[in-house]
């Protein structure tokens, strides 16, 4: 049985996309995370708004951990996002 993975953001449910759960689900598969410098987004395989694509976090209104696209719509185009890259799949840096 497929678990479902929860926002910290907004603490909103949605079906795992994988068994067992990875942390993805079909429009909540972003993780923010610290690094020294502040904190960073990450979209992954699910997110129709950030798949493959790098961010800093200027907000503490996304929490660390998964994060919804609807969450990270309302930051998108803002001072509160920057992003770093969209083609992080072959690696950027961190």
């Amino acid at each position: 049985m497929k678990r479902n993975i929860t926002c910290a953001t907004c603490n909103k449910e949605y079906a795992s996309l994988f068994e067992p759960a990875l942390g993805q689900a079909m429009n909540c598969s972003a993780s923010v995370f610290a690094v020294d410098e502040g904190r960073l987004l990450m979209g992954h395989y699910g997110s129709k708004l950030v798949d493959g694509c790098l961010y800093k976090v200027l907000t503490d209104e996304l929490k660390t951990g998964i994060v919804c696209d609807e969450c990270i719509g309302k930051y998108q185009g803002t001072d509160k996002l920057e992003l770093l890259s969209d083609n992080n799949y072959f690696g950027v840096q961190l």
